[in-house]
């Protein structure tokens, strides 16, 4: 689904972060499935602490890193439910296609598993 995401051209999906720790990406995707886990009121910021350009399309983390900060990525009150649902429906179908073309690889000597 990450990769779905960095390269999908609709809008609402554009900027976006790869997923992180309680940002945009999972804080959407709790509004959409319980809404009660999302704690309220979002913090706001307008960085990410974490973003690095180590890896074009990646995010690169440190060991113990998080114990530095408050605890999450990028931009948490970004986040809607409508978002959480489209991410779903992009990674329901990506994980579906996955599972599909792995259950299609003829396994050596046409054993079925």
């Amino acid at each position: 689904a990450a990769a779905t995401l960095a390269a999908d051209p609709d809008p609402d999906l554009a900027g976006v972060p790869l997923p992180g720790h309680a940002g945009q990406f999972e804080t959407a995707t709790m509004l959409a499935m319980d809404p009660r886990r999302v704690r309220e009121p979002r913090t706001e910021r307008d960085h990410d602490p974490f973003r690095t350009e180590i890896v074009s399309g990646a995010r690169v983390e440190i060991t113990d890193a998080w114990s530095t900060f408050d605890g999450y990525t990028d931009f948490p009150h970004r986040a809607t439910a409508a978002l959480g649902q489209r991410l779903l429906d992009l990674a329901i179908r990506d994980v579906a296609a996955a599972l599909t073309s792995f259950a299609d690889i003829a396994l050596p000597g046409g054993g079925d598993g």
